[in-house]
């Protein structure tokens, strides 16, 4: 019986539930998992996500970025102010339909 699946790098997981991520993580032979909630970046990688997968990072990378270094250098609340960024830009760009509001933005 074959133990892997060739190319399968992890999971992305989308779901809210940061409690049953949490339980996950700790599962003995768990696979890599990607956070993929943008607005709650920082929280996914706060619990242990091995990285992330959302359109958002798309166009607002200098803003997780920032998040991320923060958060290495040991500066929660610099990383919430960050996060707080990211999420607020989600917020405004929602306003105006998300997915063909961040499609132009791409652009």
């Amino acid at each position: 019986m074959q133990e892997t699946l060739p190319g399968f790098a992890g999971v992305k997981y989308s779901n809210s539930n940061v409690e049953q991520l949490k339980r996950i993580l700790l599962m003995e032979n768990a696979p890599e998992i990607f956070w993929g909630f943008d607005e709650l970046y920082l929280e996914g990688m706060q619990i242990g996500c091995n990285g992330a997968v959302g359109s958002s990072y798309n166009f607002a990378a200098p803003i997780y970025h920032r998040v991320l270094y923060a958060l290495s250098s040991g500066n929660t609340n610099e990383a919430a102010q960050w996060q707080a960024r990211a999420a607020k830009s989600i917020e405004v760009i929602t306003s105006f339909g998300y997915l063909p509001a961040a499609k132009k933005i791409m652009q």
